[in-house]
């Protein structure tokens, strides 16, 4: 007769094998379970509006406290992108060599707490606004500024140099140097010192030097303010000379 010890050990192995088994079937379950309770991190949306501020800011640090100032718009629509909670900044990748212009590409990195949320390319359309002189009724060239109808408004100068007029001031009189349309941008270049002598006037002419005072009277050749040096003639002689303007009648001959 066989003994049953062989048998009693099998089923003693089979039966601890199971029971490890089962216990090592309820540890699992219970780690995952862990791992589904752990809280999510919070997640905000984006917005264009909020992104446009950053790009701002990063495309022209030094500008905040200069007469102009850069507005931004996205040249396609921007569409909210998910970022996790925390502060946001830009870092750009690429942009313009000459600065923002009209239209132009940036390539930046979005980052949250410094972190990198991820990459992107946006075409944006840019102003640079600034208040300037504009003359709302068209005048001619030699016209008084201090007569002409001037105003201050806020324009987009983003496509133009520099050299706007900067107002009137308390020197001598200034006039036009061209005709201009109304709603034109007053430049200083279109601004000259209004003359006080004019071509084919008679005035006196000091010549001067050491003792020596010499007055004369000479045709102006040319139009003239205080200051500035002018072409005129000697209607005795003929001979054309050159003269700095003194006032509306004196004219300083330059030896």
């Amino acid at each position: 007769m066989n003994s049953p010890a062989p048998i009693l050990r099998l089923l003693v192995v089979l039966l601890l094998g199971f029971t490890a088994a089962a216990a090592s079937a309820q540890i699992v379950p219970t780690k995952l379970a862990a791992k589904a309770t752990e809280p999510a991190a919070p997640v905000r949306m984006v917005e264009g509006d909020e992104l446009l501020e950053l790009l701002t800011a990063k495309l022209v640090p030094a500008r905040k406290k200069e007469e102009s100032d850069l507005l931004l718009e996205f040249a396609r629509e921007w569409k909210p992108v998910p970022a996790p909670e925390g502060e946001l900044s830009v870092n750009l990748v690429e942009q313009p060599a000459t600065g923002p212009n009209a239209y132009f590409l940036v390539r930046f990195e979005l980052l949250a707490d410094k972190k990198k949320v991820g990459s992107w390319n946006v075409f944006l359309k840019g102003k640079m606004m600034r208040t300037v002189w504009v003359i709302r009724s068209a005048a001619q060239r030699g016209e008084d500024l201090a007569k002409l109808d001037l105003a201050q408004e806020r324009r987009d100068v983003m496509n133009l140099q520099g050299g706007f007029w900067s107002g009137p001031n308390e020197g001598p009189a200034q006039s036009l140097t061209q005709n201009l349309p109304a709603g034109a941008i007053l430049f200083a270049r279109h601004t000259q010192l209004m003359p006080v002598i004019r071509r084919g006037e008679l005035v006196d002419a000091i010549i001067s030097d050491k003792a020596l005072l010499v007055r004369l009277k000479v045709e102006v050749l040319e139009d003239g303010a205080p200051g500035q040096l002018v072409r005129i003639r000697n209607n005795t002689t003929r001979k054309e000379l050159r003269g700095k303007v003194i006032n509306e009648g004196t004219i300083q001959v330059v030896l």
